[in-house]
């Protein structure tokens, strides 16, 4: 349905595929270290803005880690979302000063319809 939101860009940063992961030897080259170093001096302003919409997947996948192939010498982490400090971290930020309706775990979804209303009273309407 048409809204009156304005025309805006929108960006998507995904955690953990936007930033320098370590290799299978648990190193990262210098320029890595320092870009991702770069980037956690940055990541509470952005889980913390408020105009910031946090979307978290705190479930794992049916069957993980059993059919999922990994890199050599590389461990699935099997621990739950609560329990990872990373994770931890992220989403105490993120609650920081945004309104709940802007912290959406995605982990909780059956697929249901969900409604969120932007403080400008606008619904928004999705099908997770």
């Amino acid at each position: 349905h048409k809204t009156s939101l304005r025309p805006c860009t929108y960006a998507v940063f995904l955690d953990f595929a936007s930033l320098f992961q370590k290799d299978g030897a648990g190193e990262r080259t210098g320029r890595e270290a320092l870009l991702f170093g770069r980037a956690l001096a940055g990541l509470s302003e952005l889980y913390s803005h408020p105009r910031t919409f946090i979307l978290k997947i705190t479930s794992l996948p049916e069957g993980y880690p059993i059919g999922f192939i990994f890199p050599k010498n590389v461990t699935a982490n099997v621990a739950e979302y609560d329990d990872r400090g990373w994770c931890f971290c992220e989403a105490a930020m993120a609650n920081l000063v945004k309104s709940s309706n802007k912290v959406v775990d995605l982990g909780k979804f059956s697929g249901s319809p969900v409604v969120v209303k932007t403080s400008s009273g606008t619904e928004h309407r999705a099908d997770l």
